[in-house]
């Protein structure tokens, strides 16, 4: 029986004035003068707020809200004089379950963002001062689905896509892109690696131009090798994934735990007082476990 899935946040958005949205982690100015906040505050400059902000209502401060996923767009919100954001409610009360439920930009919308600067009147100079990255880099982007039929982008715009790997698939005439994107996806690997492998297994005339002359030792063996190699990765990959699963539900659960036992005062001073050291190792594991899931 197909197991029942649970969403981790509602699938409605609201607009919640940005004074009733707590968040706890506080932003320094070290952090402001970063490079990543300073891409962040830069993009929403050029195109808005892509990814909303995810809150959950707040039990001991009612009409508040606690802000589980995106503190720095929260900060850069503020300081440039917003009053109100798109918001997520979420179903769970811990920002690092909900991390694993969203999907990060991938190249494919980075292209979309930046045609949709370029629509606004942004030149590619000013787009690559703004976001503090050279020229070539905002072209490549711009240009970055340039041979790819629409199936296909429609296809890959979820997933991860490497750009070096789009540009590989853009050498395959659109049936074979179709069957080469849904076999990258269906074994989650999305590198140009993978898509060199499909390249060298694919037909002349499903191809735009020639191979590449380095591409022309690939004989029959070598590629039925490479089919067998690809299987039994896919196995692979299978039980690791699977392996995977279990060893993050039983650390999401011990987590919660223990974060729920920590807000516990009378545990936490109990703790202090007789098991410092291990109050401390316990608290600097969940820091670390938070850190591996935090949004921007």
């Amino acid at each position: 029986m197909a197991k029942k899935i649970t969403l981790g946040f509602d699938l409605q958005e609201i607009i919640l004035p940005l004074e009733r949205i707590v968040s706890q982690k506080p932003i320094t100015d070290k952090i402001r003068q970063s490079k990543k906040y300073q891409q962040i505050a830069a993009s929403m400059k050029c195109v808005g707020i892509i990814e909303p902000l995810v809150v959950f209502p707040m039990t001991d401060q009612e009409g508040n809200y606690r802000l589980l996923s995106g503190h720095l767009r929260l900060d850069i919100l503020r300081n440039t004089g917003a009053t109100e954001a798109a918001c997520l409610i979420s179903t769970e009360d811990e920002g690092f379950t909900y991390n694993h439920k969203i999907n990060r930009i991938s190249p494919i919308q980075e292209h979309f963002m930046v045609l949709k600067a370029v629509k606004h009147g942004l030149t590619d100079e000013e787009l690559a001062e703004t976001l503090n990255v050279n020229v070539a880099q905002i072209r490549s982007r711009r240009n970055l689905l340039h041979g790819i039929c629409e199936d296909a982008v429609s296809r890959m715009k979820e997933y991860p896509f490497s750009q070096p790997a789009i540009r590989v698939i853009s050498k395959m005439h659109p049936a074979r892109q179709i069957v080469v994107v849904n076999q990258m996806i269906a074994m989650n690997s999305f590198s140009k690696k993978f898509a060199l492998q499909m390249l060298a297994t694919t037909p002349h005339n499903l191809l735009v131009h020639q191979k590449p002359k380095y591409m022309e030792h690939f004989n029959a063996q070598t590629i039925a090798q490479m089919d067998t190699e690809l299987a039994q990765s896919r196995t692979q990959q299978e039980d690791i994934r699977e392996q995977l699963g279990t060893v993050n539900v039983q650390l999401t659960r011990l987590s919660t735990y223990c974060e729920k036992l920590l807000r516990n005062r009378l545990v936490t001073n109990y703790l202090k007082k007789h098991h410092a050291q291990e109050l401390t190792d316990m608290q600097q594991l969940l820091e670390m476990y938070r850190g591996t899931k935090k949004a921007v």
